[in-house]
């Protein structure tokens, strides 16, 4: 009998540690082949995913509810920036080696997007972009907003399977000495005193101040019930609206 009872207390004892180990909160880290991460946009030949994709489960302030997962994606440049067409500071418009609506998803074993918000490292985009020779950087995508709970990160972190890159667009500019240029080309001196013509003009506003004034006169035989003064009030309105467009 004391066996026994000894058995199922280390039993117990036993199945209590492994879903304590089960339970802990501890940084893991997993691998994705490059072909996970997609990239499109107008520019997304710019930029390259080189080698194998990191994701990470972290939590980097140390603090409770804090854990977050993060993707590390060795990128490269695929031409010298002063290559790319469309980048000559000299014209009216340019592009410049900046991408801000660059976005990031994680995305399932389904090629789905996964539901958390996350962004890219700019600046390191940019630094790639403005290289004048093909160069490697670590792209790092964190979380926009705060973290979470370890298992609601865990969760998360075992559902990535890859991530999808869009809007690789370049950000356009305009150059400030010609749209200064273009907005002051057009200015009072550019109208012609005969195409107006003042006499039409003042009849236009004659003829207005008769409508509403008809109009008001109309207004009050109406409410007056007297039906032929309400009938020849409208009939000056009419007449006055009709000078107006002759």
């Amino acid at each position: 009998m004391k066996k026994t009872l000894f058995t199922i207390a280390l039993a117990a004892t036993i199945g209590l540690m492994m879903t304590a180990c089960g339970e802990n909160e501890v940084e893991m880290t997993k691998m994705l082949s490059n072909e996970s991460v997609t990239i499109d946009g107008t520019h997304d030949q710019l930029l390259d995913v080189s080698d194998s994709v990191k994701v990470i489960l972290t939590n980097p302030s140390g603090k409770d509810n804090d854990w977050e997962v993060q993707m590390i994606i060795p990128m490269t440049s695929t031409i010298p920036w002063s290559e790319v067409d469309g980048t000559d500071p000299k014209a009216d418009t340019y592009y410049t080696p900046k991408m801000g609506n660059l976005s990031v998803d994680f995305t399932d074993a389904n090629e789905a997007e996964i539901d958390y918000d996350i962004r890219p490292d700019w600046d390191v985009v940019k630094a790639l972009l403005a290289s004048e020779k093909v160069i490697e950087k670590k792209v790092t995508v964190k979380p926009l907003w705060g973290g979470k709970k370890y298992k609601d990160a865990k969760v998360i972190f075992d559902k990535v399977a890859g991530a999808k890159i869009t809007r690789a667009d370049l950000d356009k500019t305009y150059n400030s000495s010609s749209s200064s240029s273009s907005s002051s080309s057009y200015s009072s001196t550019d109208i012609d005193d005969d195409d107006i013509d003042f006499d039409d003009l003042e009849k236009a506003v004659d003829a207005s101040q008769k409508a509403l004034k008809a109009a008001g006169k109309a207004a009050k035989a109406a409410n007056s019930k007297d039906m032929k003064d309400a009938l020849d009030a409208y009939g000056d309105v009419l007449d006055a609206y009709g000078s107006m467009l002759k």
